[in-house]
C-alpha cells in the first residue's frame, strides 16, 4: 500500500469525519524502483522515523502499515 494513496482515501472521504491529531509518516523516505526497499535503506531511514516520533508529544498509538513499518515501529 502506498503512502500516496493512503492520505488520498482519508482527505477525500465523504462520510463527513476529519482525522484530528493524526501523524502520517512513513518508514522509509526514499521511493526505491519496484517500491521494495533493501534491507539497507530501511536501516539508513530508521533514525529519521525514530526522531520523528519523539518529536511528537502526545504520541499514544502506532498504526503500522506492512510489514517494514511494523518491523520499524517495533524497533522504536
Amino acid at each position: 500500500m502506498k503512502l500516496g494513496w493512503l492520505i488520498n482515501q482519508f482527505r477525500d472521504r465523504e462520510d463527513g469525519l476529519k482525522l484530528n491529531g493524526v501523524y502520517i509518516g512513513t518508514a522509509v523516505r526514499c521511493v526505491p524502483p519496484g517500491d521494495k526497499p533493501t534491507a539497507e535503506e530501511q536501516r539508513t531511514c530508521l533514525p529519521y522515523l525514530v526522531q520523528e516520533l519523539r518529536i511528537l508529544p502526545n504520541l499514544k498509538v502506532i498504526m503500522a502499515l506492512g510489514h517494514i513499518a511494523f518491523r520499524a515501529a517495533l524497533q522504536h
